[in-house]
């Protein structure tokens, strides 16, 4: 008996481990719909954006793409890293991304670390030869929580002349899956904007007086503070990815172990009822005799 006592007590206790991890999972999958949801909604906004702009000024075109540098700017490298537990995979890809790109990091002006949980990797890597700057943001934020932080951020990259702005991050590819991107985010490395597609993408255009340096500062800082937005929801949505992983194997682990203990437990109760009633037999031949 005090052995079935014993399993009764671990299955429950496998239960209940069962119960939260799919509840967890369950809570992962929710935020992994949200942020991909909003993905696309925050994409959509910035075309509108672009494209009310520039369809007022068209003369801005060929403008952005003569911008260029200031010769004597650095390299600013950004790297989001986990805000929460569970995501040792995504821990582990993102570090090695770093590994294999320590001369870029050794060479910047400034690294900005998004989280602070890959901190000690990156000062190792570059030998506290490179000035940091670390800024939290937190995957269980709604979209403007987290725009308040982007802000934060974009002020800081504001205040810095930048040759190139070097994103290293997760980007979700759809499907529950993701992968690690290196990418120059800057607003010189990036200024292809195609005006018949944003014109298709878009409904209603309304004309904006703006005069052409405003237009110009304003979409410069526009399309950093998309950049860093977007990235840091891609950053949320395969930490969740990771996490609905780990929970799931997680929870299937304690689905095995559970099914193991019952026919433990089940095996054991009917070897005590087959004891009793061989005792009960042997009770009644003896009276018998």
């Amino acid at each position: 008996m005090p052995k079935i006592a014993k399993l009764k007590r671990k299955i429950r206790s496998v239960s209940s481990l069962e119960r939260i991890t799919n509840t967890l999972y369950k809570l992962s999958l929710s935020y992994v719909s949200y942020w991909r949801k909003t993905i696309e909604e925050v994409k959509s906004y910035y075309r509108r954006f672009l494209t009310t702009i520039l369809l007022s000024r068209l003369e801005l075109i060929p403008e952005l793409k003569r911008l260029k540098p200031p010769p004597a700017a650095g390299t600013i490298v950004l790297i989001w890293s986990p805000t929460q537990g569970l995501c040792g995979t995504l821990e582990s890809r993102l570090k090695s991304a770093i590994k294999n790109n320590a001369t870029l990091l050794k060479n910047s002006e400034l690294i900005i670390l998004i989280n602070k949980k890959l901190t000690d990797f990156v000062i190792s890597i570059t030998q506290q030869k490179t000035r940091y700057k670390i800024f939290s943001i937190d995957s269980y934020d709604k979209l403007n929580k987290l725009s308040e932080s982007t802000h934060h951020i974009l002020d800081l990259l504001k205040k810095h002349i930048a040759k190139q702005i070097i994103a290293i991050y997760p980007f979700y590819q759809g499907s529950f899956s993701y992968t690690i991107k290196i990418e120059n985010i800057d607003i010189f490395s990036n200024v292809t904007y195609n005006i018949e597609l944003l014109v298709d993408q878009v409904n209603n255009t309304n004309t904006l007086d703006v005069p052409p340096e405003d237009a110009i500062n304003t979409l410069v800082e526009f399309h950093l503070y998309t950049s860093l937005l977007v990235r840091s929801i891609h950053l949320f949505t395969s930490e969740h990815v990771e996490r609905m992983r780990t929970l799931k194997n997680a929870s299937d682990n304690a689905s095995k172990l559970k099914h193991k203990l019952e026919l433990m437990y089940n095996r054991e109760r009917q070897d005590n009822i087959t004891y009793e009633l061989l005792d009960i037999i042997n009770a009644k031949r003896a009276i018998e005799l």
